[in-house]
């Protein structure tokens, strides 16, 4: 991965610490599996009407337990380099516009007095997120 792309990620990776952006993690499989041994509990314990009640409570149980977090910035890393290269166009575009020539003084703007450039970097990394890798951010 060349060195541009590399410092652009880095420079997207730190803003989403900073913000602390996160990826909800869908856990379908194991809910259901929580409402389906539910279920069987119930069976056995109140016969083939304590199936639903025990469904019922396996799947609130599940719901409550259901949804796990992981940092941006780590999934970010752990994407192939054409999920990178794809991103870091989208954040050199913004650079094009307010022309900042390199990765540094990209991040010397957002760390500096301009809260509207970090806003927007943020807001293209979350679309990105969203529409390309069909995430859900949260954090924001």
């Amino acid at each position: 991965m060349a060195d541009r792309i590399t410092e652009i990620v880095h420079l997207v990776r730190n803003v989403c610490e900073e913000e602390n952006l996160r990826v909800t993690l869908k856990n379908s499989l194991k809910n259901g599996l929580a409402a389906g041994i539910g279920g069987t509990i119930g069976c056995i314990l109140g016969g083939p009407w304590g199936g639903v009640p025990g469904a019922a409570i396996g799947a609130a149980v599940a719901a409550t337990i259901g949804e796990e977090f992981k940092p941006l910035a780590q999934v970010i890393a752990e994407w192939p380099d054409e999920a990178k290269q794809h991103l870091a166009d989208n954040i050199e575009s913004i650079m094009r516009r307010v022309d900042a020539r390199d990765v540094a003084t990209l991040a010397a703007m957002i760390a500096g007095a301009t809260p509207a450039l970090r806003a927007e970097i943020i807001a293209a990394v979350v679309d990105f997120c969203q529409n390309e890798m069909s995430l859900q951010i949260t954090g924001r």
